[in-house]
């Protein structure tokens, strides 16, 4: 399989681990809620937020580029070529789940809630998500950080040029801070799991995007601090990867490590970024890690409609034969989906009229590596 130029292997990495975390995760459920489903479904949690962090750190290196390539001739072209370049690589394939899942809930008559929030991502703005299309909220955690962040550092570049450096990272820390001091007001009171409150809620979630942008900020401004002493902070960032897993399988320890858990699966995954951006080139056998990554938007979308249906027509069947069907059927509708109508909608994008300038390989690369999730 040919590799997209500028295509960088270890984060093709991170999204395959991610995905493959939710998927067994939502694969668990065919086994019962306890005890089976509570050891596996942090690993869940966790794929989630590693997909946020990527998804910053990706966004963060495209927009420092946009943003300082000719600073002194940005304007709202350089925002609106932005953002118009990320809806179509994030929009596509979530109007296409939301019709497909609308088909669903009609053929088992299920109400739906006003889809109108949907279209606009406001079905988890400060509120939990219903449980139709319950993994859009993931999409609308992505789609505000996409709308709001360029908006600050446009205005941080446009008010003080010179201090573009420490007014983006003064953004970057007080979003992390005042998010995490808002969630953890509330995320207290939430028993047993975080599930349906603040891990699903927009406003409580911006923060994981933001640890992956301010890898990117350090990349941007200190490259040769980037990479150093990687490994030692590789290690450190699977320790605190596995402190924020542990204690959301055990949600019966204290109000402080159930906030912290939110925090330490985002700082983690931010703290392995260094070594995995470094691994650039594909290994034997790595192909097939890469069209896991190809796969994973497509695959994160179609998996809750498949074990829907799985469910339907395996009643009968053991948790066993029913999780290998669901896995089965999440790649082929994955793959359906990604060659006939993800990967066009991309072509369409990079051929859109409006472009004035050839797009460099390396920044197509990154944007196709970065998608909702």
């Amino acid at each position: 399989m040919k590799v997209e130029p500028g295509r960088v292997f270890g984060l093709d990495v991170m999204r395959a681990i991610a995905i493959s975390s939710v998927l067994i995760a939502h694969g668990a459920l065919f086994f019962g809620v306890r005890p089976f489903f509570n050891s596996i479904y942090p690993y869940g949690y966790f794929g989630v937020d590693l997909f946020f962090v990527l998804s910053g750190f990706l966004i963060g290196e495209i927009l420092f580029r946009s943003l300082l390539r000719k600073r002194d001739k940005v304007g709202l072209g350089t925002l609106g070529n932005f953002w118009m370049r990320r809806w179509l690589r994030t929009l596509p394939n979530y109007y296409l789940f939301i019709l497909i899942n609308i088909a669903i809930a009609f053929w088992f008559a299920q109400r739906l809630p006003p889809i109108w929030k949907y279209l606009v991502f406001l079905q988890n703005l400060n509120h939990p998500p219903s449980i139709f299309f319950t993994e859009s909220w993931t999409l609308a955690v992505e789609v505000w950080f996409y709308l709001l962040t360029p908006i600050l550092f446009f205005a941080a570049l446009k008010i003080a040029p010179s201090k573009f450096r420490i007014s983006t990272l003064l953004i970057i820390v007080a979003s992390i801070i005042v998010v995490t001091i808002v969630r953890s007001r509330d995320v207290a009171h939430l028993r047993p799991l975080p599930l349906f409150g603040a891990r699903m809620t927009v406003i409580y979630r911006l923060d994981a995007c933001m640890f992956g942008m301010f890898a990117a900020w350090v990349k941007q401004f200190f490259p040769e601090w980037f990479p150093r002493g990687r490994w030692i902070v590789f290690a450190a960032g699977l320790v605190v990867i596995g402190f924020g897993i542990f204690f959301v399988g055990h949600p019966g320890h204290s109000v402080f490590y159930r906030r912290a858990s939110f925090t330490a699966t985002s700082l983690g995954a931010m703290m392995v970024l260094p070594l995995m951006d470094s691994w650039r080139a594909v290994p034997s056998g790595g192909q097939i890690v890469v069209r896991m990554s190809l796969w994973a938007y497509s695959l994160y979308m179609a998996n809750l409609p498949v074990r829907k249906i799985v469910e339907h027509f395996f009643t009968g069947s053991s948790p066993l034969v029913n999780c290998l069907v669901f896995l089965l059927f999440c790649f082929i509708v994955a793959e359906l989906t990604y060659t006939f109508f993800e990967r066009p909608m991309m072509d369409l994008r990079d051929r859109w009229p409006f472009r004035r300038r050839p797009l460099e390989p390396e920044r197509s690369a990154l944007e196709n590596q970065t998608a909702g999730v």
